[in-house]
C-alpha cells in the first residue's frame, strides 16, 4: 500500500503544479497591462469612402492611413519590443485614465465626425462655395492669469453677447475684442443656470499681442457646427480619430474639381486640420508612414510636428512633404504636375 500512497501524492503534486504554471500562463496570454501597441495598418482610398454629389472620378488617389493599436499583454510587448515598425507607449498617454475603453472609442468616433465636417466645409469653402459657422455662443473653460475677471464671470459662463453686438461664435468676440485695447472696458452678457446676467469687464493685454485687448479667458464654441450648402458623405466605418482631415479635404477638392490634383500618383498623408486650413500634429505618423509604403504610396504628406520622425521611417522608400497647412499641400500638388 505504501508505493500507491505515494504514487497519489506525487500526482497530485504534478497536478498542483500544472495547474498553476497553466494559470500563470492564462494570465500571461490573455491579461492585458498597461501598454498599447502601435502597428502599421491599410492606407484607404478615399475617392471609395467620399461621396460628392456629382463628384469627378480622378485616376490617382488620395490615401488616408490608419494606425492599429491594441492594448498589450505580455506577449503582445514582447512582440512589439523585437518587432520593427512597432512602438509601444504606457496607456495613460494614449487614453485619459478618467475614461473606459468604450467611452474613448466613442470619443474617437465623434472627433472623426467632426474632422469630416470641418473637411467637407473648408474644400466647399476653397471651391467658391458658402459655408457658415453656428453656434450657441462662448463657453468659459478657464481663467488665464493677470484677468480682471474672475471675480464677476465663472468657469462654465456662456457669452451669448459683447457691447450690445450678439455673439455666437468665438471668432465674432474675437472681432470685437481686435478692436480694444487694454485698460477698456466691456459689457459681456452671459448665461450662467439658465440665468442672462450682465457685467462690466476691464480688458488686459492679450498673450500673443500686449496692444489688443483681452478678457484673459479660454473658451469654447457651444454647439459649433457649419451650415454646408451640399451633402458629402464619408464611409468612415469604424476609423476613428481627427487625423485624416487633411487627406479628406484634399479629395472632397479632388471631386469637385476638373483637374486631378494627384497627377495620376497614389497620394498619402495625415494630419489634422482646422477651418482656417491649419495642419496639426498626428500620432502614430511612423506607423502610417510604414502603412504608405506597403500600399504603395508615392508620396507622404506629414504635419511639421511629425517630419522627423516620418523622414526617419521612410527611409529611401517614399517621398515625405512637411506642411503646414492646405495652402502648402496644395502648393506641393501644383508642383508634381
Amino acid at each position: 500500500m505504501q508505493p500507491t500512497s505515494f504514487s497519489l501524492k506525487s500526482f497530485l503534486r504534478a497536478f498542483v503544479i500544472y495547474a498553476v504554471i497553466s494559470a500563470v500562463l492564462a494570465v500571461c496570454l490573455t491579461v492585458p497591462i498597461d501598454y498599447v501597441i502601435y502597428m502599421p495598418g491599410k492606407a484607404y482610398a478615399l475617392r471609395e469612402m467620399i461621396e460628392v454629389p456629382d463628384g469627378i472620378s480622378n485616376e490617382g488617389s488620395f490615401l488616408m492611413t490608419v494606425v492599429l493599436s491594441q492594448q498589450a499583454n505580455i506577449p503582445l510587448y514582447i512582440r512589439g519590443v523585437l518587432t520593427p515598425g512597432i512602438d509601444i507607449y504606457p496607456l495613460e498617454q494614449v487614453r485619459p485614465a478618467s475614461l473606459s475603453e468604450e467611452e474613448y472609442q466613442v470619443r474617437m468616433l465623434q472627433s472623426m465626425l467632426s474632422s469630416q465636417e470641418v473637411a467637407a466645409g473648408l474644400a466647399l469653402r476653397h471651391c467658391g462655395y458658402t459655408v457658415r459657422e453656428v453656434g450657441e455662443g462662448v463657453r468659459i473653460l478657464s481663467f488665464i492669469e493677470g484677468n480682471k475677471s474672475q471675480e464677476l464671470l465663472k468657469a462654465g459662463d456662456v457669452i451669448i453677447a459683447c457691447d450690445e453686438q450678439d455673439v455666437m461664435l468665438n471668432s465674432e468676440l474675437s472681432a470685437i475684442l481686435r478692436e480694444k485695447v487694454p485698460g477698456d472696458t466691456v459689457t459681456l452678457v452671459i448665461i450662467r443656470d439658465e440665468e442672462e446676467l450682465s457685467f462690466l469687464i476691464e480688458l488686459v493685454s492679450r498673450t500673443d499681442n500686449p496692444e489688443i485687448g483681452a478678457i484673459g479667458i479660454s473658451v469654447t464654441n457651444v454647439n459649433w457646427h457649419l451650415d454646408l450648402p451640399m451633402e458629402i458623405n464619408v464611409l468612415s466605418e469604424d476609423i476613428g480619430g481627427s487625423s485624416a482631415g487633411l487627406m479628406m479635404t484634399l479629395e472632397i477638392i479632388n471631386q469637385l474639381t476638373e483637374e486631378d490634383l494627384t497627377a495620376g500618383k497614389r497620394i498619402a498623408g495625415s494630419g489634422t486640420i482646422d477651418i482656417n486650413g491649419n495642419v496639426g500634429a498626428i500620432g502614430g505618423v511612423r506607423q502610417k508612414v510604414l502603412g504608405a509604403i506597403n500600399n504603395g504610396a508615392d508620396y507622404f504628406l506629414t504635419p511639421k510636428a511629425n517630419y522627423q520622425d516620418a523622414l526617419g521611417a521612410a527611409g529611401n522608400q517614399i517621398e515625405v512633404v512637411e506642411v503646414s497647412s492646405l495652402a502648402d499641400a496644395l502648393l506641393f500638388l501644383e508642383g508634381i504636375k
